[in-house]
């Protein structure tokens, strides 16, 4: 799926950033493995359509380069961000701030989720697939948030952890409703 280079690749410029992924490392591993990868792709795919195809390729030159895709209706550009993820994490949203606050590393997950985010928010056609991958980054830094919460949940009131674990309640019978 091409949402996932591109969610990959700012996971990728993340890792660059911050040192933890070496210049050298990824020319030596990752540029090959993908030109592996892409090459295997079109081999398969070009033997299943019978003719030489990048299909992938082909759905970004088409939605995204000649910006076909609002063909297939339209929505706002905050869509994603006022529609789309408060009902795809239900309660645990309002515990990503926390999340943040309490782990600076989870920022490694929020800034490449966010940019992804904001980047499909510029394509006018919406659709809660092209951004479903976000979701375990924004759920790990919730998670985060609930940990500190259950870690130090004999230093605050019960009222929090007891909060905490009722707003996972609500969410997971809201998943069961949704499905």
């Amino acid at each position: 799926r091409f949402e996932l280079v591109v969610l990959f690749g700012l996971i990728l410029m993340m890792e660059l950033v911050s040192g933890r992924l070496k210049i050298i490392q990824f020319l030596f591993h990752v540029i090959p493995a993908g030109m592996l990868w892409l090459s295997l792709t079109i081999v398969v795919d070009s033997l299943f359509w019978k003719r030489w195809v990048w299909p992938e390729g082909e759905v970004f030159w088409y939605n995204t380069i000649l910006n076909k895709s609002s063909e297939w209706g339209t929505s706002p550009i905050w869509w994603y961000f006022t529609s789309a993820l408060p009902r795809s994490l239900l309660l645990p949203l309002f515990m990503i701030p926390w999340g943040i606050y309490t782990d600076r590393r989870t920022m490694t997950f929020l800034i490449p989720a966010i940019g992804f985010v904001s980047m499909y928010s510029l394509l006018p056609h919406k659709e809660l697939r092209f951004i479903i991958y976000t979701i375990p980054l924004f759920n790990t830094i919730a998670a985060t948030g609930y940990s500190q919460i259950w870690k130090n949940r004999y230093k605050c009131p019960l009222v929090i952890p007891a909060g905490a674990i009722c707003s996972l309640l609500v969410t997971w019978g809201l998943s069961l409703v949704f499905l």
